[in-house]
C-alpha cells in the first residue's frame, strides 16, 4: 500500500482542539459553505513553505500550524485544482496514523509517540518502564 505524507493547516487554537478534545479532523461540509471540493478533509501534498507560490502569508490567514500525517493514498481524492488540494472523505482519526504538528516556522510541537525518560532516581528504580511509546485510543 502506497502512503504519502499529507498536510492539514490549522490554527493553533484548532490543533489545541483536534488534540486534547477529539483526536480527529472533523470534514469541512459543503452545507456550511467552505467546502468546494466536497465534503471533507482539505489536505495538501505540497510542504508548506512551498504551497504559497511565492506569496507571504499574513498572521491572518489562519495558518499558525500544520498536521503532517502519513496516509495511504487511496485513502483521498484528488481535486481537479491546480493547487494541490486533495480530500479525505469523512472523519480523519488521528490515532489510525502516524502523524505530527508543527508551528509554521517548523517546530515540533506534538506526535503520536512520546518519551518516558528520567536522570534522577526513576531511571534507578523503574528504568524497564523507559522508553518510546506511541498513544492510542484503545486499550
Amino acid at each position: 500500500m502506497s502512503e504519502e505524507l499529507f498536510y492539514h493547516y490549522s490554527t493553533m487554537t484548532g490543533a489545541k482542539a483536534i488534540l486534547f478534545l477529539s483526536g480527529k479532523l472533523h470534514p469541512n461540509l459543503a452545507v456550511n459553505g467552505p467546502a468546494v471540493h466536497g465534503d471533507g478533509v482539505y489536505l495538501t501534498t505540497l510542504d508548506p513553505k512551498l504551497n504559497w507560490d511565492g506569496i507571504t502569508r499574513r498572521q491572518d490567514q489562519n495558518m499558525e500550524s500544520y498536521f503532517e500525517i502519513l496516509l495511504p493514498s487511496k485513502t483521498v481524492k484528488r481535486a481537479k485544482e491546480r493547487r494541490n488540494i486533495q480530500v479525505h472523505t469523512g472523519v480523519l482519526h488521528l490515532a489510525s496514523y502516524k502523524w505530527s504538528l508543527r508551528a509554521w516556522n517548523g517546530d515540533l510541537l506534538a506526535t503520536q509517540y512520546f518519551m518516558v525518560s528520567s536522570d534522577g532516581e526513576a531511571a534507578t528504580r523503574h528504568g524497564y518502564t523507559m522508553g518510546r511509546y506511541t498513544l492510542c485510543s484503545n486499550i
